[in-house]
């Protein structure tokens, strides 16, 4: 009998086992078809086809999780560092009415968001400060809500249209631009709105750039205004499909504003345009409209002669910026849209403009915006692409190019006045973030 029960109970694990095995087959056989679908076997897939072939069967949520995880891996590296910075007493935000804004540390006058949706889009912003501190952080708090709220509606509205057709694909893409336009005028109101009932009494502004990274469709955009720039090292060895020009030349015909394009040692590099004042094509707006745009006492440019950006959020006393949203009838958008292709290899940089600086020479030790800096990141990036916190190294080798330059560079910190004045020493606030489109 315990032969029997024996046998018996082999014969059931055995049958357990061949009935799990088929399970599991059929699963991961269901899954390789999937793969292939999505994955092609490794080889990069038509956009259009993900899209129509998985749309009907699957959740816009699902989809883009699947989108990302097989077409694209992302990995988003983040760094500040506080430079000079403000005394918690300096803030606008310690005279509001209320009161509950105080800040009793140091703090700095820039902000920024990192979010991911529910349904998996991913945001980056940057909020560079200036004139006080009350509109780069009330920024920040409206930017979160928002997207957070709003941004996966959104996003499933303009997918549901999309059937798989490229005259439609290109609609689509038009229209993901039309939403994050709307959604930065939005933000701009409420923050306006905001400040005004808190009775904060300000002559702040701040830099806008938002990014939003759709891993569906493998494509990035971006809404600028001010100097706070996202930038793309792309590798341009690689070999780029029909498709991949369709999207980026027709694509970009639909937008007012492309990325400005440069090469630098195998790298294609793009970037939004700067709106500072030493840019010419801000001097010829700033010349239409009868805004004077000169050179102060140490040979700044300045809109007014006080401002160094000629776009943003706030500065509302300051006339000829380029503005979101404005109480005056008529108004229209100057924020600038721009829209990129996602290349495997890619890496973005979103950051304030303090990253761009380093001394002229020895003798002149000034930190200054310096164009050959964009070409010493992007030699940073090809040779430490693994390393954990991309966006870290970059401020760190910053440093050492400045040291490289004018020697120990602590030997060089200024303070205006000692402790406790509001302005520490002459390092630029900074953040950066890093996205590696792997």
């Amino acid at each position: 009998m315990w032969e029997l029960n024996l046998i018996i109970r082999n014969k059931v694990l055995s049958n357990i086992r061949f009935q799990m095995k088929t399970a599991m087959m059929m699963n991961l056989s269901s899954m390789g078809s999937v793969k292939r679908l999505v994955g092609g076997g490794g080889k990069r897939p038509e956009v259009p086809y993900i899209n129509s072939t998985l749309r009907n069967n699957k959740t816009y949520g699902k989809l883009i999780r699947e989108a990302g995880d097989f077409t694209c891996p992302i990995s988003i590296s983040y760094a500040e560092d506080a430079g000079y910075h403000h005394m918690g007493k300096d803030s606008d935000l310690y005279y509001a009415r209320d009161k509950k804004y105080k800040r009793d540390t140091y703090h700095t006058q820039d902000t920024g968001i990192k979010l991911v949706t529910k349904d998996g889009m991913i945001v980056l912003g940057i909020f560079d400060g200036h004139g006080g501190d009350a509109y780069s952080y009330f920024t920040e708090k409206v930017a979160k809500e928002v997207f957070s709220e709003k941004l996966d509606k959104e996003w499933r509205n303009i997918y549901s249209g999309y059937d798989g057709c490229g005259s439609k694909y290109l609609d689509m893409e038009k229209n993901k631009g039309a939403v994050l336009r709307k959604m930065a005028v939005e933000i701009n109101k409420l923050t306006d709105e905001i400040i005004r009932k808190s009775c904060i009494h300000t002559l702040s502004g701040t830099t806008v750039n938002f990014v939003i990274i759709d891993r569906l469709s493998r494509s990035t955009f971006s809404y600028n205004l001010g100097d706070s720039p996202y930038v793309i090292f792309e590798p341009s060895d690689r070999n780029i499909g029909m498709f991949h020009q369709l999207n980026q030349t027709v694509i970009d015909s639909l937008y007012s504003d492309t990325y400005s394009q440069f090469i630098k040692e195998g790298t294609n590099i793009v970037r939004t345009r700067d709106h500072g004042a030493d840019d010419n094509i801000e001097k010829k707006r700033a010349e239409n409209i009868g805004i004077p745009i000169y050179q102060d006492s140490r040979g700044t440019w300045r809109l007014g002669g006080t401002l160094m950006v000629t776009g943003g959020y706030g500065d509302l006393c300051y006339s000829g910026l380029r503005r979101a949203y404005s109480s005056k009838a008529g108004h229209k958008d100057e924020g600038e849209l721009y829209r990129r292709d996602i290349q495997r290899g890619a890496v973005g940089m979103l950051t304030s403009d303090g990253i761009f600086e380093s001394p002229r020479s020895k003798e002149n030790s000034m930190l200054r915006y310096n164009e050959n800096r964009i070409k010493n990141i992007e030699k940073y990036i090809s040779s430490n692409r693994t390393i954990p916190n991309l966006a870290q190294g970059a401020i760190e080798s910053q440093l050492d190019e400045i040291e490289s330059i004018a020697g120990d560079y602590s030997m060089h910190k200024v303070a205006f006045g000692g402790e406790p004045e509001p302005w520490i020493n002459v390092w630029d606030n900074h953040r950066v973030v890093m996205v590696k489109f792997n």
